[in-house]
């Protein structure tokens, strides 16, 4: 099973990891500063839930360093 990280667990970042997840190929790891938002999709056993500032990067890149892939939904402006 693949490990990746997904920034965002918006509408759109949270139907990413639930797709992820139920294929059974992937332990999705969600990371959002909003603890609202990632409740509303820590609810699959493969998906799990890491709340920080993206902008603080050493926490970042500690978690990034877990997983095999990390991406964002959308590219930064």
């Amino acid at each position: 099973m693949k490990e990746i990280i997904l920034v965002s667990a918006g509408k759109i970042g949270g139907a990413i990891a639930t797709m992820l997840a139920e294929t059974g190929d992937y332990k999705v790891t969600v990371v959002d500063r909003s603890g609202e938002q990632l409740a509303e999709i820590d609810h699959h056993p493969t998906i799990s839930s890491v709340m920080l500032d993206i902008t603080d990067q050493a926490s970042l890149l500690a978690t990034i360093d877990r997983n095999s892939l990390c991406f964002r939904p959308f590219p930064s402006i």
